[in-house]
């Protein structure tokens, strides 16, 4: 697990942070665990840069590691209101 660094600058042990944690985070943040730092920061370097392979490279895994665990996609579609509406009322054609 690249994504947290301990205090010498070098990443973290997995079980070192996950003990660390598991101490310090108490019954409000029980559902916070290594793999949710891990997919938050894969998510946030990819949505800020478009890059999967930079994100890829955060949580130490492969862009397809990361593309199919780690990164979120978000849960939106294109505006397609128009389309859909002219659907529903029978029209076939594209476009008005």
């Amino acid at each position: 697990m690249a994504s947290l660094c301990c205090r010498r600058g070098l990443g973290d042990q997995a079980n070192n942070f996950g003990r660390t944690w598991r101490a310090a985070r108490g019954d409000n943040f029980a559902w916070v665990t290594p793999r949710t730092f891990r997919k938050g920061a894969a998510t946030a370097v990819d949505h800020a840069y478009g890059d999967p392979e930079r994100a890829a490279r955060q949580p130490g895994n492969t862009r397809a590691v990361a593309k199919a665990h780690y990164i979120d996609v978000p849960e939106t579609v294109p505006d397609n209101r128009d389309v859909l509406e002219r659907w529903a009322r029978g029209s076939t054609s594209p476009k008005m």
